[in-house]
């Protein structure tokens, strides 16, 4: 059996871990207000169905619940 052996430098997973919980913290006050049409994969065709529900922004459609969201857009396709 092959064994791996690799170091962990503790200060770097740190500061790793640190800059993603930033980045993270940040992420509603930057990415909420913006339309949902800047989200990557949505079309036309399901920004008009949120629109149509109310949802106007990434923050609109983040605080509904998924329920609402797969009954207005449909189930997501199988991805091959």
């Amino acid at each position: 059996m092959e064994r791996l052996i690799f170091h962990i430098d503790v200060n770097s997973a740190f500061l790793s871990w640190e800059s993603a919980r930033r980045v993270s913290q940040g992420l509603p006050e930057k990415m909420w207000p913006l339309p949902v049409r800047n989200l990557l994969f949505l079309g036309k065709a399901s920004e008009q169905k949120l629109l149509n529900q109310g949802i106007r922004t990434i923050g609109d459609l983040a605080r509904e619940r998924e329920a609402n969201v797969q009954l207005w857009l449909g189930e997501k396709p199988e991805h091959r």
